[in-house]
């Protein structure tokens, strides 16, 4: 991106997001096999998407990965940062590799422009020169995750870690997952599911009315009845939002669906990519 590019567009702190530093000789052949995408497509002018998973394939953490002369830096939320350091630590064993938590150290800022949305970390020396007043950066916030919500790329947060395997996050979809890589953590099962064609749950967008949004991991009534759990929120207005869900393709849970949840007024939106639907 031209500086020219840069310097037109909006920043925002992403406040809840925090930043894991993997260091030492082996620290790129240690995350290849642990994460799910081709840590060999890491380069310094290009950031890459990964998930860490469980050896069940559930995705405890959505990474973005990003290369520097000091190691490889993870952005992902500040409360999974120490359970991702603990999760990876058991597997260091003989390797040359040190894991460190650099929340306190740099921040993470979210890049908004007419054709660009990235991340980048910075200082947190130079956090202040970065970043606009509290109450306009709140707003931004605001807009970054709906941003993020249209572009259907999926986070996973404390309260939903562990929760979902790749592909109902739609990871395999948006250049998370790479099949072709070899062993890694999870990689068994995400590769099962792929190969037999098993995937009945996947993450759609929707835009809810007359409630305030949704939180993380709440399940709600959605279209046709279906049974969704929140993935990701975010405000349009006071009365209404966008929301990442998801959501049986089948339909499958219309009659199980609980009495207790209310009739939402549900619009599904349209996502930048395919997604299979059985219904």
């Amino acid at each position: 991106m031209s500086s020219v590019a840069e310097a037109a567009s909006e920043r925002v702190e992403l406040t809840d997001f925090g930043v894991m530093r993997v260091a030492g000789s082996d620290a790129r052949a240690f995350l290849q096999g642990q994460l799910s995408n081709d840590l060999l497509r890491l380069t310094s002018d290009d950031s890459l998407l990964a998930a860490f998973n469980t050896v069940q394939g559930r995705v405890v953490a959505i990474l973005r990965l990003v290369q520097r002369p000091d190691g490889i830096f993870a952005l992902l939320p500040a409360a999974l940062v120490p359970k991702v350091i603990a999760g990876l630590d058991k597997y260091i064993l003989r390797s040359k590799v040190t894991l460190s938590d650099e929340s306190p150290r740099f921040a993470v800022v979210g890049v908004l422009g007419a054709s660009v949305r990235k991340m980048l970390l910075v200082p947190r020396a130079d956090l202040a020169a970065a970043v606009p007043s509290a109450k306009a950066a709140e707003n931004a916030l605001e807009r970054w995750r709906l941003v993020t919500i249209a572009a259907g790329e999926p986070q996973v947060y404390l309260e939903t870690s562990e929760m979902f395997v790749a592909q109902m996050l739609n990871l395999d979809l948006v250049d998370g997952v790479s099949f072709s890589k070899g062993c890694y953590t999870g990689q068994e099962i995400i590769a099962r599911t792929q190969h037999r064609g098993r995937i009945k749950r996947r993450m759609l967008r929707y835009r809810i009315r007359g409630t305030t949004a949704p939180k993380r991991g709440e399940q709600l009534r959605l279209d046709a009845g279906r049974l969704g759990r929140i993935v990701e929120s975010a405000a349009r207005n006071a009365n209404e939002s966008e929301v990442l869900a998801v959501v049986p393709l089948d339909g499958s849970d219309r009659d199980s669906a609980e009495s207790s949840l209310p009739h939402l007024e549900v619009e599904r939106l349209p996502l930048p990519y395919a997604v299979p639907d059985l219904s």
